[in-house]
């Protein structure tokens, strides 16, 4: 800096100069702490307050404990404890700095689980109950476990096959964003109806001796046969008439 005058009839012209040195300024960033439940979304740190305002700043997260997250400039999602820095990395005028706080997201409890009451009849093959019902909706990709039983079937994952009632447990895993859960409903698998089908006899003579019915049924069950009067007729096991003397015979 140079401050001079040209003088006058009375004063020579004269200057002096001197240097001034300006020196870079210090930043200040504040950054505060964060704890919020798990929602499903990326959660990002409330943003700095600079001195002075408007500074640009680098924002990074990574993971520490037992969170495995590598430094990103993304936002994290999932439960866990980040720690997060801010940093500016200086210019002519102002110096570099950085400020560090932590993000912690924390378990958002257990989600709602509902499952509907089943009823169906048997039909030969396992049946299960059906899909469980999870919210809120960022719940929905916790796996879920069905055990069935009752006092004749030890419980299992596999759905029953025979008639019955059986208690049903829907079960969701705890995590880093969830508690365990689970609710519970009835599976019934009715009897199934059969269906008989016995022609009608008609009319024979006992000089043919015996005849075999064409009886169909349904369902793989056995069947069994008696007659009403053993003495006009009797059925053996594999279901053929045997006639013995006239009369009529159910």
């Amino acid at each position: 800096v140079t401050a001079s005058t040209e003088g006058d009839q009375n004063y020579s012209p004269t200057s002096v100069s001197t240097n001034v040195e300006i020196m870079k300024t210090e930043v200040g960033i504040e950054m505060n702490n964060k704890s919020t439940p798990f929602n499903g979304a990326p959660v990002n740190i409330e943003p700095p307050v600079t001195e002075p305002t408007n500074l640009s700043l680098d924002i990074t997260y990574i993971g520490i404990g037992e969170t495995n997250y590598p430094e990103s400039a993304t936002a994290p999602t999932y439960g866990g404890t980040y720690l997060v820095k801010a940093s500016f990395d200086g210019n002519n005028n102002y110096f570099q700095a950085q400020a560090i706080a932590n993000l912690t997201i924390t378990n958002a409890g257990m989600p709602t689980l509902a499952l509907d009451n089943k009823i169906v009849s048997y039909n030969g093959k396992p049946q299960d109950i059906g899909d469980v019902r999870i919210s809120p909706e960022y719940a929905e990709y916790l796996p879920v476990t069905y055990m069935y039983s009752n006092a004749n079937y030890p419980a299992t994952e596999t759905p029953p096959t025979n008639a019955g009632v059986y208690n049903v447990t829907a079960t969701t895993p705890a995590d880093e964003n969830f508690k365990m859960a689970w609710v519970t409903a009835t599976l019934t698998i009715n009897k199934a109806e059969q269906n008989l089908s016995f022609p009608e006899l008609g009319t024979r003579k006992v000089e043919e001796g015996e005849f075999k019915p064409q009886i169909s049924i349904d369902s793989e069950l056995p069947l069994t046969y008696s007659s009403g009067n053993t003495k006009v007729a009797t059925v053996t096991d594999d279901g053929t008439i045997v006639m013995h003397k006239s009369g009529t015979v159910t």
